[in-house]
């Protein structure tokens, strides 16, 4: 996930496509899963999600704040509760 947002920084990337990124690598998480990461991802300050409207339909966007790149970049301390790319399971 983390690796998802990276590439699309500065940009976001709309969740459904987030959980069809994930799906190969995981297919065994379900998107409701993906959610709770999300959100746990959030309260920690390493993402934001916006609600959008795009083409009459609402959506979720989720995208790495300054402290998520910094993280990813590892300019910053690990988390040991979220995996990085490059970081093994």
């Amino acid at each position: 996930m983390m690796r998802t947002l990276d590439k699309a920084y500065p940009n976001g990337v709309e969740n459904n496509d987030l959980t069809l990124a994930l799906q190969p690598v995981f297919p065994e998480v379900a998107p409701s899963r993906i959610e709770v990461e999300i959100v746990y991802l959030e309260e920690k300050g390493y993402v934001n999600q916006t609600r959008a409207q795009v083409l009459g339909e609402d959506v979720c966007i989720t995208r790495l704040t300054v402290k998520g790149k910094d993280l990813v970049e590892r300019s910053i301390a690990t988390d040991p509760g979220v995996l990085l790319p490059g970081s093994s399971t």
